[in-house]
């Protein structure tokens, strides 16, 4: 309970790339937790979050529960 914990995650397709990642706010509002938003490094389709219980309570995720989304980021030098 109010904790935050550095978990590893993956996507269904492993990709390399960069990006901003954005938990998911259901997981948030419903069940107190969230990941916080930042700049992560996908290696394989495999990155580290950070995660926080903001509940009194202790709470577990499934194995597959999605708690973030990623947007790419594209380097300045590949848009031009």
């Amino acid at each position: 309970p109010l904790s935050s914990v550095i978990i590893s995650v993956g996507t269904e397709k492993p990709a390399n790339l960069e990006g901003v990642i954005e938990g998911d706010q259901h997981l948030l509002l419903n069940r107190q937790i969230c990941v916080a938003r930042g700049i992560a490094e996908l290696r394989d389709g495999k990155a580290k979050v950070v995660l926080t219980n903001f509940s009194h309570e202790y709470r577990h995720l499934n194995i597959g529960t999605t708690v973030a989304y990623i947007e790419e980021c594209v380097a300045a030098s590949d848009a031009f």
